[in-house]
């Protein structure tokens, strides 16, 4: 399968999971991002945009053990290796101020947004776990969170993915 391939599997799976807890409706995006970083400011910009999830390619390797780089010469035959990040973020409890007197969020906000995020890393990980049967080499890297920065906080799922036809 392709590097296209995979990304397209893993998207169908975390939309599938976000549709069936009921999420889809309050993410604004859910998609595959280019580039080298995901634009996490789109969270809480406008009353439509509750959420957000996304499916990011962050770089390649050759191998020729899966993943370990190959770092022989003329490794352009090799197979590839490929890091990908899934994502999910929400917006997070933020102070609110009348212009004199600011209102930090309690307690039970931060704690609830914390159990949120929980469940979040396991649909992530459940949308991955489906997605790894399609493709034919997946290892799930590390879980890391994400914020609270610009009013969103959330996490993101790192695994790499290969196919023994891709070199």
């Amino acid at each position: 399968m392709s590097l296209r391939g995979m990304l397209a599997v893993l998207l169908e799976e975390l939309s599938a999971g976000l549709e069936d807890a009921g999420l889809l409706e309050s993410m604004c995006t859910v998609t595959i991002f280019p580039g080298i970083a995901v634009p996490i400011d789109y969270v809480g910009s406008s009353d439509t945009c509750g959420s957000m999830a996304w499916v990011r390619h962050v770089s390649t390797n050759p191998t020729i053990q899966f993943p370990s780089a190959d770092l022989s010469i003329d490794n352009c035959a090799s197979t590839l290796a490929h890091i990908i990040e899934v994502g999910l973020i929400r917006p997070s409890p933020i102070p609110e101020s009348d212009g004199r007197h600011v209102d930090l969020p309690d307690d039970l906000t931060h704690m609830n947004a914390s159990l949120q995020l929980a469940d979040d890393m396991m649909l992530m990980k459940d949308a991955i776990a489906r997605a790894a049967k399609v493709i034919d080499f997946v290892i799930l890297g590390s879980y890391t969170p994400v914020g609270p920065e610009g009013g969103a906080v959330g996490g993101i799922w790192s695994l790499t993915a290969g196919d023994e036809h891709d070199g």
